[in-house]
């Protein structure tokens, strides 16, 4: 298991500001590869805001899942092997 799978699998869920912000931190670096990151993050980044209230909900439960398992699961950027077929998708 990478690095990345590992930490990101064993992230506990955030129980306070400072928390969220470790976790959206961490993910945030990766934010290029994960599709509709910003929409995926909203629900936790709200709550980074002055002046907001902590309150984990279900929708912020569910978006700490939804970033997780994108952070998680294929496909995330990874340098081709040209031995083997592979797929290419782009955006643009």
């Amino acid at each position: 298991m990478s690095s990345l799978v590992e930490s990101v699998t064993n992230f506990p869920t955030p129980t306070d500001v400072t928390e969220v912000k470790r976790f959206v931190h961490m993910a945030g670096y990766y934010r290029r590869f994960v599709s509709d990151f910003a929409a995926k993050a909203a629900p936790r980044t709200k709550l980074l805001r002055k002046g907001v209230v902590w309150r984990w909900g279900d929708s912020q439960k569910e978006a700490f899942e939804c970033l997780k398992k994108a952070l998680t699961e294929r496909p995330l950027l990874a340098y081709p092997n040209f031995s083997r077929p592979f797929r290419l998708v782009t955006d643009a």
